[in-house]
């Protein structure tokens, strides 16, 4: 089914960490590689579909069969990856977009030029919100099958499917992938959301194979890939 569907179609995947900096020399990341969006890429382009991957300064590994038939830009900072997402979206149209970057929700509100000093007593950094990027999105390309990811920490299944709806629904996305941080850990259990369907899937590999799954079952659906 998903070569059926995914052949042709346009796909855009966000993967890795984004950095925000404290200095010149120092950042605030995540502890993300970023191998989920790399495999959702290598598994929707062995179906077909023309992948273009934005990817962060994440340790995963990039396979050579993702560099032959995957489109690749790499960014690191949260402003750089803000202005290529935009840019991207503004100059290609695109079928589905899976948003599985694991954006920075805080940045410091002051960046210091050069370096802070060492030897101090103590620092403090005040934070202020990045802009949420997942409406952005939706406003850009409202004709896209928008899949975005939730992480949570401590939540049982049916919080974090709970708060996984609720985001589908503030942010405009059809597809929420629904993850908690201690059961990624082991194995990696996920929940495919959408509606009032999830789907568990358990490894990196399935839950590329659930997510495109479904998404491929949402466009046939819609008639086409360009419909909502």
């Amino acid at each position: 089914m998903l070569e059926q569907v995914l052949a042709g179609k346009t796909i855009l995947v966000t993967a890795g960490p984004t950095w925000v900096p404290i200095d010149q020399v120092r950042i605030i990341t995540a502890i993300f590689s970023g191998r989920t969006g790399i495999e959702i890429a290598r598994r929707a382009a062995d179906a077909g579909a023309n992948v273009t991957l934005l990817l962060g300064p994440g340790r995963a590994a990039m396979p050579e069969c993702v560099r032959q038939t995957v489109r690749i830009a790499r960014f690191r900072y949260f402003d750089e990856f803000a202005t290529l997402l935009k840019n991207e979206l503004r100059v290609r149209r695109y079928d589905v977009i899976v948003h599985s970057a694991a954006v920075s929700d805080y940045r410091p509100n002051q960046t210091c030029t050069g370096k802070i000093a060492s030897g101090a007593d103590s620092l403090a950094i005040r934070l202020e919100p990045t802009p949420k990027l997942l409406p952005m999105i939706r406003r850009v390309a409202p004709q896209a099958l928008l899949v975005g990811f939730k992480l949570e920490v401590g939540r049982s299944e049916d919080e974090l499917v709970r708060v996984a709806r609720q985001n589908m629904h503030a942010d405009g996305s059809d597809v929420v992938v629904a993850n908690d941080l201690d059961q990624m850990r082991d194995g990696h259990t996920a929940f495919i959301v959408t509606g009032s369907i999830r789907k568990r899937v358990v490894g990196k590999r399935m839950i590329a194979h659930g997510l495109l799954e479904t998404a491929a079952a949402l466009l046939e659906k819609a008639g086409d890939g360009n419909s909502r």
